[in-house]
């Protein structure tokens, strides 16, 4: 939960304001029904006072209500400019940054005296981030014992470096190290304010620390938090459905009334509904079977929605429960539920996949009837993939048979255009041309749907043609054609086709060096992995090694799940045994890990503070 640009920070209610808000020995003066047990922060700083000067005591009370005051105020114009003018912010705070610059330079940290630190602590923290992710650490790294009294504002400055810089801090692994070690500083208990935890805090803390200090967080939630509040209960349930654990978070949700959950707050929980119902498994019970999740919604007075509706239909498809998809498919359609395109070809996917040509004409028709199929290019596409392996692997009709049961569903939304232009379709006659214009499909569109078309073909020289005519249209330098050449997904098709036969497999290999001649798109891990899973497939093991290679150099980096498929189809080749080393990197030498992160760490140790400033 990165920090809204639309509602105002959380106000600082950390342990330093309390004890400035309170005179000292008050830490525990909250009503009975309110008290808790001190942190040790607040023990130490509400005694201070018995073994310190007065004066002292005093300043330093005044300077945290003035700390407090002029970070609110400052960090709120740097997060939240007027009229999101962060230009003006940058230059009215321009004196910060370019302090911050000057400490950041310096061959040696600054050795600051109290006075020094009481004056530079806000404007350097500022200064730090509008200069940099770098800067900031290092400075946080430095104001380290100041930042112990003022829990809330290294919170504010670690959201603040989330929102704006995490790209970058992501892509470092130095940065990355620091940032979460100061996201487990901040996460220690101790220093948490007595009365709420801000939801950004909080997720923060469980997103960016280990699994072992988010059960801590968590434990100290409950123990220090109770009753929870919703937005609390929203992060938490967030963290176990990203972990997958939707036994707790259904636990939470719980804690809610039926009231809250009919309100606005209810509306705000429906996509943390969505991803439980995606997570639901099936009980079986004296009633039949029963999805877990759902029933326990229904039973706290939550409204299943349309959407919720459709969810409950794909969970059903993914459990293999036909009995179930069936029957909420019929109830949906009698009670006018829409049944969204996603679920349409979810389901015509899955009736494909089981050889059910019945219930795939059954969905055909329902995906047909559509009002929105015009408007929806993905279902075009997908619906015309799907028509096309069912007419072609089922039905073994002819290529043109195929195509012609295609354009069936084409028609309803495209100009048939870019398909006589590359021969796969006649002009339609005047008698059955459509009513109004209909536009052509955009470049990507067409690719998936020339995808579909190539696809069904049995003969070479048709597809041939069809490659043929697509270079012609690269080099003409027609807009419409450029643009589709410059999406990977027609090469690909190409690639699938020419690669099912040990004699065409070499022009795959061709399709592969046009793209990078073109220069108009350059080929994705998928490109080469279908090219592979061609010469594995007919036992040309030397020359699936031959072009990992070329793939390493030209900088296309494997990755474990873009592999899945060639791993547990083709795992005794020597290719996946060559992949599965890269993938698992050669062992460091000895002592090369720990030095490693020696050095990651040293940037940043040597701005460690020395001797802790005495302060009350």
């Amino acid at each position: 939960m990165s920090v809204s640009k639309s509602s105002p920070p959380s106000s600082p209610s950390s342990v330093c304001e309390r004890a400035v808000n309170e005179p000292p020995g008050a830490a525990g003066s909250l009503p009975d029904n309110e008290a808790q047990k001190p942190s040790a922060k607040e023990i130490q700083i509400s005694n201070m006072s018995d073994d310190t000067d007065s004066d002292l005591t005093n300043t330093w009370g005044t300077y945290w209500a003035y700390v407090h005051v002029l970070w609110r105020t400052t960090f709120r114009d740097i997060c939240w400019p007027v009229n999101d003018d962060y230009a003006r912010a940058r230059r009215n705070h321009n004196k910060q940054r370019l302090e911050a610059d000057e400490f950041i330079k310096s061959e040696r940290p600054p050795q600051l005296s109290t006075e020094d630190m009481k004056e530079k602590f806000v404007p350097l923290l500022i200064g730090g981030l509008l200069h940099s992710p770098k800067a900031t650490l290092i400075i946080m790294r430095a104001m380290h014992h100041l930042l112990e009294y003022c829990w809330k504002i290294r919170c504010d400055c670690l959201i603040y470096l989330r929102r704006f810089h995490w790209e970058e801090i992501d892509e470092n692994e130095s940065l990355k190290r620091e940032f979460e070690r100061q996201v487990e500083l901040a996460s220690r208990h101790e220093y948490w304010s007595v009365f709420e935890i801000p939801p950004a805090c909080l997720h923060l803390f469980l997103n960016y620390t280990s699994p072992e200090r988010c059960e801590y967080v968590l434990k100290q939630v409950h123990a220090m938090y109770e009753p929870l509040l919703i937005p609390v209960i929203k992060v938490m349930v967030d963290y176990y459905l990203k972990i997958k654990d939707p036994d707790r978070a259904m636990d939470l949700i719980s804690r809610i009334s039926p009231d809250q959950l009919q309100s606005r707050t209810g509306e705000d929980f429906e996509p943390r509904f969505v991803w439980l119902i995606r997570m639901d498994r099936v009980s079986h019970t004296e009633t039949g079977m029963n999805f877990e999740f759902l029933s326990k919604l229904v039973k706290l007075g939550v409204t299943i929605t349309p959407w919720l509706h459709n969810e409950v239909l794909e969970r059903a498809v993914e459990l293999r429960l036909p009995d179930v998809y069936w029957e909420m498919f019929r109830y949906m359609s009698d009670n006018n539920i829409e049944i969204d395109a996603r679920r349409h070809l979810v389901l015509l996917r899955h009736c494909f996949d089981n050889r059910a040509v019945d219930d795939v004409n059954t969905i055909m028709t329902s995906i047909y009837e559509r009002p929105d199929i015009r408007k929806n290019p993905l279902l075009v596409a997908y619906s015309m993939k799907m028509v096309g392996a069912v007419c072609s692997s089922h039905l073994r009709l002819s290529p043109e048979g195929s195509v012609q049961r295609m354009l069936a569903i084409y028609d309803q939304a495209f100009d048939r255009g870019p398909l006589v232009k590359v021969k796969l379709a006649e002009p339609l006659s005047k008698e059955d041309l459509p009513d109004e214009l209909l536009p052509f499909p955009s470049a990507i569109q067409f690719g998936f749907i020339l995808w579909a078309c190539i696809l069904v073909q049995r003969r070479d020289k048709a597809v041939d043609n069809i490659w043929r005519l697509f270079l012609h249209f690269l080099h003409s330098g027609d807009h419409y054609w450029c643009e589709l050449g410059a999406h990977t997904v027609l090469y690909d098709a190409f690639v699938i086709y020419y690669s099912r036969n040990p004699v065409t497999i070499h022009k795959a290999e061709m399709v592969l060096e046009t793209q990078y001649q073109m220069k108009l798109c350059k080929p994705k891990e998928i490109t080469y992995k279908l090219m592979v899973s061609g010469y594995l497939l007919h036992g040309q093991d030397a020359e699936a090694q031959a072009l990992g290679q070329i793939m390493m150099k030209r900088g296309v980096k494997p990755t474990l799940e873009g592999w899945d498929f060639v791993i547990k189809n083709y795992g005794e080749s020597r290719f996946v045994a060559r992949l599965l080393a890269t993938l698992e990197g050669i062992p460091a030498p000895e002592g090369f890990q720990e030095k490693q992160h020696e050095h990651l760490s040293d940037e940043f140790a040597k701005w460690e503070p020395g001797a802790r400033p005495q302060m009350p």
